[in-house]
């Protein structure tokens, strides 16, 4: 089980993703980083950002950077906000329509993993995670919660804290790779492109 799963990217026919942010600070920063790889490389973005995963990256001056690299890519990169959505997320249509080549939902929290295994599509994320399994959209999810024990990670200010994974936690978001559909990994940087 230590053998790290790498997703390669590649071969994308219209090179052509959509991108979940949830409201977490854990790999965050890698996941923006990664982000800006892609469009540097040709990629099209969707980035879909749950009400949580907004605020998380505007504390974290992460959206700037989004907004940014927008404004210099605008036809590589698109930022859409659940705020902008309404309650039945009309936006969610394009993912049962193969308007994706893939999905990604980096970085992912613990909630949000318990619902998608529950299949409770009651926010954004979740809603577009339903509709690319009903599309057969490939998913990627990179969950906060990856191996039990203790985590090194960030907090606002850019201090460096030690947070604790736990085992249920883990299960859960390990468990999603038995859905068709979906393959766990553990890190944005196992992204090949």
């Amino acid at each position: 089980m230590n053998k790290k799963k790498i997703v390669n990217l590649k071969n994308l026919p219209r090179k052509k993703i959509a991108w979940g942010i949830c409201g977490a600070s854990h790999l965050l920063l890698e996941s923006i980083n990664t982000i800006k790889s892609l469009v540097q490389n040709g990629y099209y973005l969707d980035i879909f950002f749950s009400r949580a995963g907004k605020e998380v990256t505007i504390m974290f001056h992460q959206l700037s950077i989004l907004e940014n690299l927008h404004n210099t890519s605008k036809e590589n990169i698109n930022l859409i906000f659940s705020d902008n959505q309404g309650w039945s997320y009309p936006i969610c249509g394009k993912f049962s329509q193969n308007a994706y080549d893939i999905l990604i939902i980096s970085p992912t929290t613990a909630n949000t993993a318990a619902k998608i295994k529950y299949k409770i599509a009651d926010t954004l994320i979740t809603n577009i995670v339903s509709q690319s399994l009903k599309g057969k959209t490939p998913i990627i999810i990179i969950p906060t919660d990856y191996k039990v024990g203790k985590c090194k990670t960030v907090a606002i200010g850019n201090r460096e804290i030690e947070i604790y994974i736990h085992k249920s936690d883990v299960k859960i978001a390990r468990s999603l790779n038995k859905i068709k559909g979906i393959t766990v990994i553990s890190h944005p940087n196992l992204l090949i492109f």
